[in-house]
């Protein structure tokens, strides 16, 4: 069975500063797709895609907005996205930034959810892109669609500086729903294709060598062997785990709520898992327990707030189930570890 497709926050936060901005109440939407606020803090936290792509279309649908992909990306810039936009602005020039962005688009968004591959031609090369089935039937895709292609124009122009210089550029959605994209992009010269099998963006070699424009810098950038470890995950229930992890913020998330926030419906997830030996109840205790001795070992944070972060209502019932799982109490474990620390 395929992985969950995950993306990292970073990509969704232009979008919530844009409704913010707005006057929209964020937080109430979220809240409907039990998303915490809190998850738009780290740029480098994992989402699932289905459920990004649904909230896109409930806020676009609820707020009448028609064109939110291209609204969203015109305000945006690629270093919203965090350590990945940091990363592309490190290239020598445009041919190895659009090889850099095929690298490491893996570690930032699942290639089980977007693809990116590059496509060579004697005078010209392709930077192609696609998301995978069946995300491209979901309600609204179009406004995913368009916010991507923009965000990678925007990467380009780290390079290129004007995006004028791309003379076709190939997109999946209709022309009916780029309201005029061609005019609002300042590109009267570029050619556009609309109802292509995947996005396509023309390069010609004459401008691969152009060098970076502009240098990006980011606060306190983890180590790229730390980001690439978080990456999205490739095996099915680590993706699962990644997602109930980041349902769990808000409060305990059901297994209906998993399985919307996953695109599967509970039958499929409850077989999903059956096949892999498990049960939903089983894989909530195996995400909840690694979390908890994460959160345990530091001692800075007391357990009653470790008891809530992990979805319990009350303290009491984490100390119940830390019990079940492990013979000891919290308190219990962190003293064990204190006195290995000091032995």
């Amino acid at each position: 069975m395929k992985p969950i497709p995950l993306a990292r926050s970073g990509f969704v936060l232009p979008i919530i500063k844009f409704f913010d901005d707005m006057g929209t109440p964020v937080e109430t939407y979220l809240n409907q797709y039990n998303i915490s606020p809190a998850v738009f803090e780290d740029p480098e936290q994992t989402l699932p895609l289905p459920l990004i792509l649904q909230f896109i279309a409930k806020m676009s649908r609820a707020e009448g907005i028609n064109n939110l992909g291209i609204e969203v990306a015109k305000q945006s810039n690629i270093i919203d996205t965090g350590m990945f936009g940091y990363l592309l602005s490190q290239s020598l020039n445009t041919y190895d930034l659009v090889k850099r962005l095929c690298y490491f688009i893996g570690y930032a968004i699942s290639t089980h959810g977007e693809q990116f591959w590059i496509k060579e031609e004697e005078e010209n090369i392709w930077l192609c892109q696609r998301f995978v089935h069946p995300l491209n039937l979901y309600s609204g895709f179009y406004h995913t669609d368009y916010y991507s292609l923009i965000l990678i124009l925007d990467s380009l122009q780290l390079t290129l500086g004007n995006i004028a210089l791309i003379p076709e550029i190939h997109i999946v959605s209709s022309a009916e729903k780029s309201q005029d994209l061609e005019k609002q992009l300042n590109l009267p010269n570029t050619r556009f294709y609309f109802n292509q099998p995947f996005t396509a963006i023309c390069l010609p070699r004459k401008i691969l060598a152009k060098s970076i424009k502009q240098s990006i810098a980011i606060a306190d950038p983890c180590s790229l062997k730390q980001w690439q470890a978080n990456a999205p995950a490739l095996d099915f229930v680590e993706s699962l785990q990644q997602t109930i992890k980041v349902l769990l913020l808000e409060k305990y998330p059901t297994i209906n709520v998993t399985a919307q926030a996953t695109g599967l419906s509970v039958r499929s997830l409850q077989r999903y898992l059956s096949q892999q030996n498990l049960t939903y109840s089983r894989l909530m205790d195996q995400v909840r327990y690694e979390w908890a001795l994460s959160l345990l070992n530091n001692f800075d944070i007391p357990l009653i707030e470790i008891a809530y972060t992990l979805g319990f209502k009350h303290p009491a019932n984490f100390t119940h189930s830390f019990r079940r799982w492990t013979g000891v109490s919290p308190s219990q474990f962190r003293q064990y570890s204190l006195k290995e620390e000091a032995a």
